[in-house]
């Protein structure tokens, strides 16, 4: 009877087991996506994707991407580069309609 390892999947010779990789940037050409994404919070349960990446685009730069969780009160923001989420981590929050949006490390 073979006894094989539940975590073990085969690999092709010279790949590289995947853990351990927590090099900052690494792999993704040169963008961190960790240092362009910002969290969120108190967000009004009317805002849309498209109201956040205006208001944000508008006053940090280019977004790349909107994710508004199934409660609807808070999300993620990743910007096209780091300098525009420092920007915003910076400003600390943001008024879009009639909420404070408040913005901090993801």
């Amino acid at each position: 009877e073979e006894k094989r390892r539940a975590t073990s999947a085969p690999r092709a010779e010279g790949d590289a087991p995947k853990r351990g990789r927590g090099v900052a940037g690494g792999g993704n050409g040169g963008k961190n996506s960790m240092s362009r994404k910002v969290f969120i919070g108190r967000l009004d349960p009317a805002m849309t994707v498209n109201s956040l990446r205006e208001a944000f685009g508008r006053r940090f730069g280019k977004v790349e991407d909107v994710f508004i969780a199934n409660s609807k009160t808070f999300g993620f923001v990743t910007f096209d580069d780091g300098r525009s989420a420092k920007d915003a981590l910076d400003a600390g929050h943001l008024n879009v309609g009639s909420a404070d949006v408040v913005v901090k490390t993801a």
